[in-house]
């Protein structure tokens, strides 16, 4: 499955003391909201400051026809992200033995 999204949401957490941090993560940027405060496990006052991942395409899982898919976008000058919820060749993914072969139904 491909789907074009712009971002991906996450958090950049610091300590109530400390500011925002000068630059977003590599491949994020900042989002223009006000951080969320929660206590964190040591009991004090954790901030997370929203970020998004920056992409043109992001494919959801990283098997044969994800990582094509990918590789096809890539080449032609998109920022792309794969998201894979398992590590590489997993014993539940599409092409994990004989019966799930993708390559076996042509």
């Amino acid at each position: 499955t491909m789907t074009s999204l712009q971002s991906i949401f996450s958090f950049v957490e610091t300590q109530e003391e400390d500011s925002r941090p000068s630059s977003p993560p590599d491949g994020y940027v900042w989002i223009d909201e006000s951080p969320s405060k929660f206590v964190g496990d040591e009991g004090k006052l954790v901030i997370r400051w929203p970020v998004a991942l920056n992409a043109d395409v992001v494919v959801i899982g990283g098997g044969p026809i994800g990582l094509s898919t990918a590789h096809m976008c890539g080449k032609e000058g998109k920022n792309v992200v794969v998201l894979e919820k398992s590590v590489l060749y997993n014993a539940s993914g599409s092409s994990a033995d004989f019966v799930r072969m993708f390559r076996t139904m042509y």
